[in-house]
C-alpha cells in the first residue's frame, strides 16, 4: 500500500508536466506518469485488500513487485546510475515476504482455517 501512494507521488508531477517541460518529450512523461498512476492505484488496492486478508491481493502485489524489480534493474543497468539500483533492495524484501505470506496463508487454508480468524 505505501508502494502504491510512493509510485502515485512519483506519477502527478509527471502528468502535470511540472518535471519536464521540453517539446515533445512532455508527452512522452505524461504516458510514462499515466502508466505509473495506473500502477500506483492497482497497488494501492492491493495493499488495502491484504489488509482485509484477500490472497489475491498478495499475487497481485506480488506481481506488481516483479514488474518494478524489472524495471529498476533495466533503469539502473542501461542508464549506469548505482542510486537507480537502491530501491531494488526493498523489492527483494517485499518479494521474499510476501512468498513468506503465501505459504502461510497456503498452510493455514490446508489445515482448514480460515484467512480471517482471529487468535
Amino acid at each position: 500500500m505505501l508502494v502504491g501512494v510512493v509510485v502515485s507521488a512519483i506519477s502527478f508531477p509527471l502528468l502535470s508536466g511540472q518535471l519536464f517541460t521540453r517539446g515533445d518529450t512532455l508527452l512522452q512523461f505524461e504516458v510514462v506518469g499515466l502508466i505509473l498512476l495506473i500502477c500506483a492505484g492497482l497497488w494501492f488496492v492491493a495493499g488495502l485488500m491484504t489488509i482485509f486478508k484477500q490472497l489475491w491481493a498478495v499475487y497481485l502485489g506480488l506481481v506488481g513487485s516483479y514488474l518494478a524489480l524489472i524495471l529498476f534493474a533495466v533503469v539502473g543497468i542501461a542508464s549506469f546510475a548505482p542510486a537507480a539500483l537502491v530501491p531494488l533492495m526493498f523489492f527483494v524484501i517485499a518479494i521474499v515476504q510476501s512468498h513468506r505470506v503465501i505459504a502461510w496463508a497456503k498452510d493455514l487454508l490446508n489445515r482448514g482455517i480460515s484467512l480471517a480468524t482471529r487468535p
